[in-house]
C-alpha cells in the first residue's frame, strides 16, 4: 500500500545562494533534495506531504578558469524548516571564506536561526563559526558589493557543468525500473526535467540501452496524433527532452 501512495519516480529540489568571487573562483551554496510526490489519498487533504529520499546543503567552489567545480564540504543532511541559502552572506578574509546562511525561522537579531562557518583555502577545512565571530557576520550582511554574484549571475555560471561534479545522488539511485520503462518515462514525460535528465545521461553512459532516435520518434507521433492546446503542451513540455534526445543521437 505504501507505494502506491508516492510517485515511482523520484524528483528533484535544487536551490543556489549567491556567490563570492574570489580570485578566478566563485564559492556559493546549494540545497538538495530527492523526493516522492504523494499521490491518491496520500494528496489529501492539503497536497500531502513528499517523501524525502535524500537531503543536503553543500559548500561549492566554481573556477572560472578551469571551468570545474568542486565539492568543498557537506554542511547539513536534513533540511530544516525556514532553511534558505538564498538568504545568505559570504565575506573573505586571507585564507578564510567565511559565511551565513537562514538554518531555520528568525532574525539576524536571533543566531540560533543561522547556521556560520569558514572555509580555509590554505589548509582546505571547514569549521564552525560561533559567538562574537557568528554575530559580526549577521552584522554585516549585505548584498551589495562588486565581489558579490546575485543567484542568477551563479546559477548562469555553473548551468554548463555536468551532474556528475556536483558529486549528489542522482534520481536514478532510488529508482529500479526497466530500460523499457524509462525509455516510456521521456515519452510520457513522467517525473520531473532533473528525473529525464538523468534518465538521458545514462542512456548516454551506456547505463540504459535505448535508442534516442527511437525514442524521439514515439515523441513526434505523440505530438502528431493530438491535436489544439492538448498538442500544445504536450510540444511544449517535452521540448527539453527531445533537444537532449537529438543532441544526444548526432
Amino acid at each position: 500500500m505504501g507505494s502506491r501512495l508516492y510517485s515511482e519516480e523520484v524528483f528533484t529540489s535544487r536551490s543556489l545562494s549567491g556567490g563570492l568571487v574570489v580570485g578566478d573562483s566563485i564559492y556559493f551554496l546549494a540545497d538538495y533534495t530527492l523526493y516522492r510526490a504523494p499521490r491518491g489519498i496520500a494528496r489529501f487533504p492539503d497536497g500531502g506531504r513528499a517523501r524525502r529520499l535524500f537531503e543536503s546543503v553543500c559548500l561549492y567552489r566554481y573556477d572560472r578558469a578551469a571551468d570545474r567545480l568542486d565539492q568543498l564540504a557537506v554542511l547539513l543532511e536534513e533540511l530544516p524548516p525556514g532553511l534558505s541559502v538564498a538568504t545568505s552572506y559570504f565575506e573573505v578574509d586571507d585564507d578564510v571564506v567565511r559565511f551565513v546562511f537562514a538554518s531555520g525561522r528568525g532574525t539576524r537579531e536571533d543566531p540560533d536561526a543561522w547556521y556560520a562557518a569558514a572555509w580555509n583555502t590554505a589548509t582546505g577545512t571547514v569549521e564552525p563559526v560561533t559567538g562574537e565571530t557568528k554575530t559580526g557576520l549577521l552584522g554585516r550582511f549585505t548584498y551589495d558589493g562588486e565581489e558579490r554574484l546575485r543567484i542568477g549571475d551563479v546559477t548562469r555560471a555553473v548551468s554548463g557543468v555536468a551532474f556528475d561534479a556536483w558529486r549528489l545522488p542522482s534520481p536514478l539511485d532510488y529508482v529500479a525500473k526497466s530500460d523499457r520503462a524509462y525509455a516510456d518515462d521521456l515519452v510520457a514525460l513522467r517525473g520531473d526535467q532533473p528525473y529525464r535528465n538523468a534518465i538521458i545521461d545514462a542512456i548516454a553512459q551506456g547505463r540504459i540501452d535505448a535508442d534516442p532516435a527511437a525514442i524521439i520518434r514515439r515523441i513526434d507521433e505523440r505530438i502528431a496524433s493530438r491535436d489544439g492546446v492538448d498538442r500544445d503542451a504536450y510540444e511544449l513540455f517535452s521540448r527539453e527532452t527531445r533537444e537532449r534526445l537529438v543532441a544526444l543521437s548526432r
